[in-house]
């Protein structure tokens, strides 16, 4: 596969985080700071001035914002949301309403992508080199037309919020003539894990604010709901704030002990709620249950895509769904961090579910014949020896350059 020449430069050339850091704040959005994940109050305040929680969405983005993710050690990535809350594709680009209704004044194509956070696109540091906005570039190149890219990838989510945005929020906004999923990363994960706990509950009889059709964000907001009047629980928040605010006052914003004070606090105080869904987690032992789960969590996987298909069909737009790759799945050549991060399933967890998870929908999908619309990406970087894994999943700017590149191929194909 032929990459594009002067993307491959872009994406070759160095960023440091002091200029990131200048980006982000000559930007015209609000920059709301440096996020580290290390729990420490002051961190997840930050991440709540971006990122908001949301019963139906999972999450959802703050309206004309910024914020810098600093997760891990290939350097920090910037996001920027326009006035909808919306992903942007660089960092001056116009609102995507705004976008939508000149692209459709021209008669050019739209194109609505959706998934978790490799298509909000950790790993690529600025907007400029997320998937949405390099597909855009490479459509118009390709094309000599002009396309119009939007981005509804939201971090931590699945296919499950993603048929629910696509349903309550983005046919609303307007009418695109192609629609992607873009996943199987988090739908191995959260699927098959909804399916355990639906089991664990029968099976321990245990009262779960948890129902069909929701997954881990979901069950994360209802453990916080279930219990807002139970006392111990409450009384047990407000230690473990109250000692995050005295941790805070020790540090400095964004500083290295505010970091580490954080790291004590989660794992002794953790204001996180999925330490609950951890300790729930801890019962799912049986293989058998384990097994069922992946059976199940591929059914369902199956059938958002097809109803998302329908309901996009149902209004004349195309519907199209990427299988992401991961270390797991394919056979590139590891780099040696590449090995390191497959082998202690780094920010994915049990190896054995995401491949049998992949060997099982595979398996059904030619079984069942529902392979036109459904273009397996696992094997894209198999003739590739670069590091372009950040971790198990999340892919750096070549990474999400080749595979923009066999988007974009698809797409031409069939719109």
């Amino acid at each position: 596969m032929e990459i594009n020449k002067k993307l491959f430069r872009k994406a070759q050339e160095n960023i440091s985080n002091r200029e990131l850091l200048d980006i982000a704040k000559k930007s015209s959005s609000k920059f709301t700071g440096i996020v580290s994940n290390n729990g420490n109050i002051k961190d997840i305040r930050r991440t709540r001035k971006f990122i908001v929680p949301s019963s139906l969405y999972g999450m959802r983005y703050k309206e004309s914002s910024s914020t810098i993710w600093d997760l891990r050690e290939q350097g920090m990535d910037l996001f920027i949301t326009d006035k909808y809350g919306i992903l942007k594709n660089d960092i001056n680009t116009q609102d995507s309403l705004s976008k939508i209704k000149k692209a459709k004044e021209k008669s050019q194509k739209v194109i609505y992508f959706f998934g978790g956070s490799t298509m909000m696109s950790q790993g690529s540091r600025l907007p400029y080199f997320s998937i949405a906005s390099l597909v855009e570039k490479l459509l118009n190149i390709k094309s000599g037309d002009s396309y119009a890219c939007i981005n509804f990838g939201i971090g931590g989510t699945c296919c499950q919020e993603a048929i629910n945005l696509l349903i309550n929020r983005s046919l609303k906004m307007a009418k695109p003539d192609l629609v992607i999923f873009y996943d199987g990363w988090n739908c191995s994960t959260y699927l098959t894990l909804r399916s355990q706990l639906l089991i664990i509950a029968e099976k321990y009889n245990l009262d779960l604010p948890f129902a069909i059709g929701e997954t881990i964000r979901q069950l994360e907001h209802n453990i916080t709901l279930d219990k807002v009047f139970n006392y111990s629980y409450c009384l047990s928040r407000l230690l473990k704030m109250s000692i995050g605010e005295m941790a805070g006052l020790l540090s400095i914003k964004e500083s290295k002990l505010e970091v580490y004070l954080g790291r004590i606090q989660e794992r002794f105080f953790s204001l996180r709620t999925h330490k609950e869904v951890e300790k729930l987690t801890q019962l799912i032992t049986e293989e058998e249950i384990i097994m069922r789960s992946i059976v199940e969590g591929v059914s369902d996987y199956i059938s958002i895509h097809q109803y998302a298909k329908a309901i996009t069909n149902s209004l004349n737009i195309k519907f199209m769904t990427f299988l992401q790759p991961l270390t797991f799945w394919g056979s590139k050549k590891l780099s040696r961090n590449e090995i390191k991060w497959n082998k202690s399933g780094y920010s994915s967890g049990n190896t054995m579910i995401y491949k049998s998870f992949k060997e099982e929908l595979l398996s059904t999908i030619m079984n069942k014949n529902i392979v036109e619309d459904f273009i397996d990406l696992t094997s894209v970087f198999n003739d590739y020896e670069d590091e372009l894994y950040i971790d198990t999943g999340h892919i750096n700017r070549l990474g999400n350059l080749i595979i923009s590149e066999r988007i974009s191929s698809e797409i031409l194909k069939r719109i």
